[in-house]
């Protein structure tokens, strides 16, 4: 129930601070592209969250790895255009630190996705495991 809270949470927050109009005018390419990798990040840590079935498993195993690489050059490098042009250059630690600490629920969201996803989604044909016991 709680890891729902926070996906919810998340998502509602993500999309208020991202989408700010007075932040939204210096976003570059590479805001861009976070934020479409962030959104199906979301979308993925959603369809855990609330177990319901969003493009494949393959996509998703592929994607985790994607995610985490992504995010880790973005932080280390990619967002310094941003940061000077918001005069944050001097935040950068904190804010690396806070973007990790909630990321990695995110991240243990994509991890468990497709490590359970035959548990969650059963082929057509087979009877789902009792009480979730494979």
């Amino acid at each position: 129930m709680l890891f729902r809270i926070y996906t919810v949470f998340y998502l509602l927050l993500y999309l208020f601070v991202t989408f700010d109009p007075k932040a939204i005018v210096h976003y570059g390419v590479w805001e861009a592209i976070d934020i479409v990798v962030m959104l199906v990040s979301l979308a993925g840590m959603a369809a855990y969250t609330f177990q319901f079935r969003i493009i494949n498993r393959r996509f998703w195993e592929y994607f985790f790895y994607l995610f985490i690489i992504f995010e880790m050059v973005y932080m280390t490098w990619l967002q310094f255009p941003l940061l000077e042009k918001l005069h944050l250059n001097d935040h950068v630690a904190a804010s690396n630190l806070i973007n990790t600490v909630m990321l990695l629920p995110i991240v243990y969201a994509l991890f468990r996705l497709q490590q359970r996803w035959n548990t969650m989604f059963p082929a057509a044909g087979t009877k789902p495991p009792l009480d979730g016991v494979v």
